[in-house]
């Protein structure tokens, strides 16, 4: 699996709640993949929100967005990334997928709006409205990392041009 020395996310929060990649029981660090922990800033134990872990699974670079949880369910091998979906949590509801197919990585929520990374050729930032369709927001040459979504805005780093620079798309309006 995955390096569980290095592997965890940085904490993700809304107001009173947040997530994080870890390991709900620390004794399987050397053997199996992350989970997704949601806890609260008044204490308590988090809870596990994706499930037990696994050999061939790791739950990934969640975000929080009132009651909705999103993450990446990476698929692994023994020394590989055999393949990443995005899958959202509600509440106490069932989980279910955001985005199949490919390498789907770092996944930014705030209301409906869900936008993450994808690998194809290189990184390009899709995005969708809970219930509509996925769209590419920014692609072509060079990688483009790290979405986070506020609103109807997307923001990004673009990395296809000399200098580093930070991409914004408004999903609603197009304007960029």
């Amino acid at each position: 699996p995955i390096n569980p020395l290095f592997e965890t996310s940085e904490p993700q929060i809304f107001n009173d709640s947040y997530v994080i990649s870890d390991y709900e029981d620390k004794s399987e660090m050397c053997c199996s993949g992350l989970q997704v922990m949601r806890g609260s800033v008044l204490g308590g134990a988090p809870e596990n929100v994706s499930g037990p872990a696994s050999e061939t699974r790791s739950n990934d670079s969640p975000d929080i967005s009132g009651t909705r949880v999103v993450w990446s369910l990476v698929r692994i091998s023994t020394t590989n990334i055999v393949d990443a979906d995005i899958v959202l949590k509600t509440g106490s509801g069932r989980r279910r997928p955001v985005a199949r197919r490919g390498i789907l990585m770092n996944p930014s929520i705030d209301g409906r709006r869900v936008a993450w990374e994808s690998l194809e050729r290189n990184w390009d930032i899709q995005a969708r409205k809970l219930g509509r369709r996925i769209v590419t927001v920014a692609g072509g040459r060079g990688q483009q990392l790290m979405p986070q979504v506020s609103g109807n805005w997307v923001a990004w780093w673009d990395l296809s041009g000399r200098l580093p620079k930070i991409g914004l798309k408004n999903l609603t309006t197009g304007r960029r």
